[in-house]
């Protein structure tokens, strides 16, 4: 999470998220504190930015870190 001064003093906050239960903790508790007024009272914008795994690292056909080319045949 970071939080920077945006135009006419508002801040921004951003939250990186995936399908972890982490990030998931990570998004509501910024938004629980962005709501109770810890962005001060110039308002705030959050912005979601949403990390995929590429395809290739979801299907593996076998291979993975530690798999050598020899093991494959």
């Amino acid at each position: 999470m970071a939080a920077a001064e945006g135009e006419q003093g508002k801040t921004v906050v951003v939250v990186g998220v995936d399908d972890s239960e982490h990030s998931n903790y990570a998004l509501e508790w910024t938004m629980q504190h962005l709501a109770s007024g810890m962005a001060g009272s110039g308002g705030a914008e959050l912005v979601i930015v949403h990390a995929k795994p590429s395809p290739s690292s979801v299907v593996g056909f076998g291979a993975g870190p530690g798999t050598s080319p020899a093991s494959l045949n």
